[in-house]
């Protein structure tokens, strides 16, 4: 199965190489989300992907004598470790031009980071698993509503954020126990 992901993962970069496929849409997100109150909104938002508000939040929580939390935030502080250096290692690899015609935008780190914690967060609570794919999704709009990413971008920040996170469950034991 793993393969199966990792395939199409690599037939969506290399799909998305060129910046034509997705354009089209990722205008339409941005003409939808252009009213200044949608951009101080989705400014905020984006934050939440960040990975410095991740670690200092993640970090927070290993400090908690609560060992549910405390365990969250071991989990949460891998899988951004995790994420970030696969979506880092693309990057540098498909060195896509965003759309504000910056570098590096395949795929968005913001993006794999919301959704890796997202699916750790619904994994330990169950009852948090729709607000933190909310969340998660809201981060990734954001990210191509200000500009700063391909709708392709983000659909791969998802699938690195949620491999990412599928991983680390896998070997939640292991990483609790350190």
């Amino acid at each position: 199965m793993i393969k199966i992901k990792f395939a199409f993962f690599f037939f969506l970069a290399s799909f998305l190489y060129s910046d034509n496929p997705d354009q089209y849409l990722t205008d339409k997100i941005n003409q939808q989300f252009s009213s200044p109150l949608s951009r101080d909104f989705f400014q905020q938002v984006t934050y939440l992907g960040d990975g410095r508000t991740v670690l200092i939040l993640s970090s927070s929580l290993t400090l908690l004598p609560d060992s549910n939390l405390n365990n969250l935030g071991k989990l949460s502080l891998t899988g951004y470790a995790l994420s970030g250096i696969t979506t880092n290692l693309i990057k540098v690899t498909v060195n896509r031009t965003r759309p504000n015609q910056g570098g590096y935008s395949f795929p968005s780190g913001h993006t794999s980071t919301a959704f890796c914690c997202a699916y750790i967060i619904s994994r330990h609570y169950p009852q948090w698993t729709i607000p933190s794919y909310s969340i998660a999704g809201a981060v990734g709009v954001s990210r191509i509503a200000l500009n700063q990413h391909y709708l392709g971008d983000v659909l791969g920040g998802v699938l690195i954020g949620v491999i990412s996170g599928w991983i680390v469950e896998k070997y939640s034991d292991i990483i609790i126990s350190l």
